[in-house]
């Protein structure tokens, strides 16, 4: 009897590892998923765990004590709110707002989508928002002016261009190649071979708020626009994208060169 005992509390500790997600019910139900299989009854927040609201409050309890949701309903109610989520890939969505015309009118940013991933979504602006170098004198994006410009303080383009209720859903992403964690980015040369198509889906208009500061765009109003990824061979010249949508290399130190801003943004 008492080796039957061993052998059975064995097999019990056997199959509580090989499934940790096992919960059970006030019913009396054992599941492995966020709902009970028996009543319905959605799983129960650990003891200790904390999550946030959607109203901004944290949480240790099942209800948030401030607006009465539980998490379940706060996701809900966060992924409703994000104006990304029934965006499909190629299409245009409008986030955020930043000066649009030669008068410095502040309008909605247009957003390409360019993949949904991992509750993720990756977008760049359709239209190059800005001129500007990509640094002085290096092709190290870590240390870029345009790095800088693009996130560190209160006049960054992304303070300028999103609410703090927008800041919510913009993602830091790591940048492995380049070895920085950022807000705002530009797409490396293998992104921007990966998300668009051919040379002619790459190619970008700048908006007339740009044109006033000083891009220099051909026929049609195509211009150059920026890429992070440095070139190998020359730390003066940095990948980017030519009027007809090829790439190339440039120096850094050009400022009529179009900026395009890029984001991952959480669904």
């Amino acid at each position: 009897m008492e080796l039957y005992s061993k052998v059975q509390n064995q097999q019990v500790q056997q199959n509580q590892s090989s499934n940790q997600t096992d919960w059970t019910c006030s019913c009396g139900s054992v599941n492995n998923g966020n709902f009970c299989g028996n009543c319905g009854k959605s799983k129960p927040i650990p003891k200790n765990a904390s999550w946030t609201c959607f109203c901004g409050n944290l949480n240790k309890t099942k209800f948030c004590t401030n607006c009465g949701k539980t998490e379940q309903e706060a996701e809900e109610a966060r992924r409703k709110a994000n104006p990304f989520t029934n965006a499909k890939v190629g299409e245009f969505v409008k986030f955020g707002s930043y000066p649009q015309n030669a008068n410095a009118d502040i309008a909605p940013i247009e957003w390409q989508v360019l993949v949904k991933e991992n509750n993720k979504m990756l977008v760049i602006s359709r239209y190059g928002l800005e001129a500007r170098r990509f640094n002085g004198s290096s092709n190290n994006w870590k240390n870029s002016e345009i790095r800088k410009w693009f996130n560190d303080g209160f006049g960054s383009f992304y303070n300028k261009a999103f609410s703090e209720q927008e800041k919510k859903y913009i993602n830091s992403s790591c940048l492995s190649d380049v070895g920085t964690s950022d807000k705002v980015f530009l797409l490396s040369k293998e992104e921007a071979e990966k998300y668009f198509a051919n040379d002619n889906e790459r190619k970008c208009k700048s908006t007339g708020y740009g044109r006033a500061h000083g891009a220099y765009v051909a026929d049609y109003g195509y211009g150059i626009w920026w890429l992070r990824s440095p070139d190998p061979y020359n730390s003066l010249l940095v990948y980017d994208v030519v009027i007809g949508g090829a790439l190339n290399v440039r120096h850094v130190g050009y400022d009529n060169t179009l900026v395009r801003p890029a984001l991952w943004i959480n669904l």
